[in-house]
């Protein structure tokens, strides 16, 4: 909060598993990235992330807004409702539990792509490049 009292623009993300398998239906993603899609940084930001994903890991079924979609009830929505699209990013990554059952060798992989990736995006494009708008 002080970032936000400070005039800082925050981008909180907030990381959950998902079950591969619910009411019969297989999930068909490895990772989703929910956001709201009104909220134009938050969009950007997954379509860069998301694409930084894929080029890193091209067999990994990378989805957004799935299994969920980023606008129903929780903390990011919460806090969307509290600041402004130009003052906060809240996006939520979605884990198939499949990827964190494959033992800890790859839980590590895993987890260096989802970091190496976010950076990535963050860099790549970047504020300037109007990947993530300051003001929308």
């Amino acid at each position: 909060m002080h970032a936000l009292a400070s005039g800082k623009r925050v981008i909180h993300l907030s990381s959950h598993s998902f079950t591969p398998e619910l009411d019969g239906i297989v999930r068909a993603a490895d990772v989703g990235l929910l956001y709201d899609p009104a909220r134009a940084g938050e969009a950007a930001l997954c379509r860069e992330w998301r694409a930084c994903l894929k080029s890193r890991e091209p067999s990994l079924r990378v989805r957004r807004n799935y299994p969920y979609t980023g606008k129903s009830d929780g903390f990011a929505a919460y806090l969307r409702d509290r600041f402004g699209a130009d003052e906060y990013i809240g996006i939520e990554l979605e884990i198939n539990q499949r990827l964190l059952l494959m033992g800890r060798r790859s839980r590590q992989r895993l987890q260096t792509l989802i970091v190496r990736s976010l950076a990535a995006a963050l860099t790549q494009g970047g504020p300037r490049a109007g990947v993530i708008p300051r003001a929308v």
